[in-house]
């Protein structure tokens, strides 16, 4: 291979294309043993892309031991050396408590520091942490401004907040269109809250015409990824004929399986609609529920919804 006599001659450059091309199985047979030696020699000598990439196998157990503490020692050095992706990934590590004391401040430092250099996962949470105040004071004007950063390289749950945001009149002036505009963008990339926001947006008339047959589109497209308020949601309008026809049957299996989810009003709505169908029906119904929960993951409801 092209670069393995400049790596074994020491060149970090080299070691670390090589290891890459180990990692990946591009150029190479896929080794992460071999991929592990060769980022390890490139950042015992300080290379801060090697460094990063150890630490993301140590954090993962590829090729090594899965070790947080070897994680975060190697995120650490890179970091140091203002490599965005490594302050992001100890910045998480200090936040969730990872081979390093749980630390919400020091997660939010690091997090800004990346955030800074453009990296939109640490604009994403940090906006999160000054919505939320959690290791930093709430302030919603910079939380509107992480998640604006983050939105606009299209990152779909910064979409969904800035949405969001933008609904409640969080920190920016309240103003349902431009919410719907976030909403759409994130929810046509297949993200299931922003999908249930924008259909409830439809079902109210919010921002857009009222229109049924919308809501019942994007209500379906984020209750078939298993989210329980849109799989309620769902019920509701196949119960009353909003959008289609009315339909207890199918209105039975998305409250059952919202109720299914804890969903308090998934569980009232289904045993008051069970008084109107036959046996015959509940069981059709009930089936069609199991069939739906063996094949969709759950995403139970969500405070971040509308």
């Amino acid at each position: 291979m092209a670069y393995e006599t400049a790596a074994e001659h020491g060149f970090m450059e080299a070691q670390y294309n090589l290891a890459g091309m180990y990692y990946n199985g591009e150029g190479a047979q896929k080794n992460l043993l071999l991929a592990a030696k060769w980022f390890g020699l490139a950042a015992a000598k300080g290379h801060a892309r090697s460094q990063c990439s150890l630490g993301a196998m140590y954090y993962n157990g590829e090729g090594v031991e899965q070790n947080f503490k070897e994680a975060a020692h190697w995120f650490r050095l890179a970091a140091e050396q203002g490599h965005g992706k490594a302050q992001y990934s100890l910045g998480a590590m200090h936040y969730n408590g990872e081979g390093v004391p749980k630390n919400a401040a020091l997660g939010a430092d690091w997090f800004t520091l990346a955030a800074a250099r453009g990296f939109i996962e640490a604009q994403y949470h940090l906006g999160q942490m000054h919505h939320d105040g959690e290791g930093i004071d709430r302030d919603l004007l910079k939380a509107g401004e992480w998640f604006r950063r983050a939105a606009e390289q299209g990152h779909a749950k910064a979409q969904c907040s800035l949405g969001t945001m933008y609904y409640h009149g969080e920190g920016l002036l309240q103003n349902f269109r431009t919410a719907v505009v976030w909403f759409r963008r994130a929810a046509e990339q297949g993200l299931a809250l922003a999908q249930y926001n924008l259909g409830r947006m439809y079902h109210e008339g919010e921002g857009v015409t009222r229109n049924f047959k919308e809501a019942l589109r994007w209500y379906t497209m984020a209750a078939e990824q298993g989210l329980a308020d849109a799989q309620y949601a769902l019920g509701v309008m196949h119960h009353q004929g909003e959008g289609t026809l009315p339909d207890p049957v199918t209105a039975y299996k998305w409250f059952d399986l919202a109720a299914s989810q804890g969903l308090a009003n998934g569980t009232v709505s289904r045993d008051i609609i069970c008084r109107e169908m036959s046996l015959l029906d509940i069981a059709l119904a009930t089936r069609l529920s199991m069939a739906f929960s063996t094949k969709v993951r759950r995403l139970p409801s969500q405070s971040a919804g509308l």
